[in-house]
């Protein structure tokens, strides 16, 4: 279970109702009490794309936790994002005591309280197990799920370089048998009227074409550097320094730079490929899948 489930349980029995951003509102009828199970006839979820996660839940959870309002609405935030982003790509989210948010078959969030979910949670798979456990992140990424999704990245890569390495040995082949051609077509010419020394010059002037013609099927074969896919920009280390942090716990490369423009310091938090010029907008568009954010690119 998430540290911050039970404390939006609880602020859900005393306020009755509780938004979250991008994703709906939860409603609870009035008549319920803290000593009450949560039914599906009991609360209510309406999606909304426009909702705003309710400002005084902050307020609430630093009065519980006697931590900082302000890294409570930043800890708020990133929660918030990851389960969006956790229930986009088809891992419903268990919110304890409350119920499960998932994605419908028509694209829209959806709500079940637990009393109606009760079997579906009990085939859950392995990796599913693993977001009750307890842990500090916001949100506990499978690791089938990233295993996955570096596998593909991986196969997308290989598959590039196999191209490139089969298309440099093709233009080698040829153009070493166009060079075998010219070699034999000169030393004949040169057997019967050129002076002793002009096969050789000849024979070296192609040799050094070759060569040249080599070093550039080599470039393209290596034709690789490394970007970066920049997804963030914030004022707030501590926002920053979060954010990276919890996507490692989830096996993705993050990292963070920082430039201090005047009195205020931006971070700019991306992660690092090295890709060739052809696989970086597959990159990025898999990455924007994945985070619902719009990615920048950046040759290092």
């Amino acid at each position: 279970m998430n540290h911050y489930d039970a404390l939006i349980r609880d602020y859900l029995y005393e306020y009755k109702s509780v938004s979250f951003e991008k994703i709906g509102e939860l409603v609870l009828d009035s008549t319920v009490s803290p000593d009450q199970p949560i039914s599906k006839t009991s609360i209510h979820f309406t999606v909304s794309k426009r909702a705003v996660t309710t400002p005084e839940l902050a307020t609430f959870i630093a009065g519980k936790t006697g931590k900082s309002k302000v890294l409570i609405n930043s800890d708020l935030e990133s929660f918030v994002e990851l389960m969006r982003q956790f229930i986009n790509i088809g891992k419903p989210y268990e919110m304890e005591g409350v119920g499960i948010f998932k994605l419908g078959k028509s694209g829209e969030y959806e709500f079940a309280a637990f009393d109606e979910t009760y079997t579906y949670k009990r085939e859950e798979t392995k990796s599913s197990k693993k977001q009750k456990s307890g842990i500090d992140s916001p949100l506990a990424v499978k690791n089938s799920s990233n295993k996955n999704l570096l596998m593909f990245f991986a196969l997308i890569i290989i598959l590039g370089v196999l191209g490139v390495i089969g298309w440099g040995t093709y233009k080698l082949f040829v153009n070493k048998n166009n060079t075998s051609a010219q070699t034999q077509t000169i030393a004949d010419t040169a057997t019967q009227t050129a002076p002793p020394l002009k096969p050789l010059q000849d024979s070296t002037a192609i040799k050094t074409d070759s060569l040249q013609t080599k070093d550039s099927i080599a470039v393209a074969v290596n034709d690789s550097a490394s970007y970066k896919f920049i997804y963030e920009t914030t004022t707030s280390s501590a926002r920053a320094y979060d954010r990276v942090n919890t996507l490692r716990s989830f096996g993705h490369p993050s990292a963070v730079d920082s430039i201090k423009r005047d009195s205020v310091t931006v971070y700019t938090l991306y992660f690092k490929y090295r890709l060739s010029a052809a696989d970086t907008a597959i990159m990025k568009d898999s990455l924007q899948k994945l985070l619902s954010r719009k990615i920048r690119i950046r040759p290092l």
